[in-house]
């Protein structure tokens, strides 16, 4: 009996996976707490910490992939998006990487990698060798 062909994978490969466990259990934690305030009797305390919860998952990615063509992010409430390498440009001059989009100073989008900044080094690295636009 022939042996089966090995499976071959079409998908890029993944230079870097990035995280914070904070960001993705921190709002549905806070939408669990906001449904037992509302549940308990009290809708306005129920829609005050509602609130940070749904904003944090909309707006802040709890995970990043950073792959040859750009920087795949994961938000809460499963939204995703990705970003290619030209549209993007990566501030690596203070305490987190912030991502902005090409040509703008404005608000940018964290990548955030845990608790501390171990890995900020080696995820700078990896972004200037990928030929990512980097400021300083």
């Amino acid at each position: 009996m022939p042996e089966p062909e090995p499976e071959v994978s079409h998908a890029k490969p993944v230079l870097y996976t990035g995280g914070s466990r904070f960001l993705r259990y921190w709002p549905p934690a806070m939408l669990v707490v906001a449904a037992g305030a509302v549940v308990a009797g009290s809708v306005a305390a129920g829609a005050v910490l509602a609130s940070p919860g749904v904003l944090a998952a909309l707006f802040l990615p709890w995970g990043f992939v950073i792959d040859d063509d750009g920087i795949g992010l994961r938000y809460g409430l499963g939204k995703r998006r990705f970003l290619t390498k030209d549209s993007v440009t990566v501030d690596v001059a203070h305490g987190t990487i912030v991502l902005h989009r090409s040509g703008t100073r404005g608000f940018g989008v964290p990548l955030t990698d845990g608790a501390g900044d171990e890995r900020r080094p080696y995820v700078q690295a990896v972004l200037a060798e990928h030929g990512f636009a980097l400021t300083r």
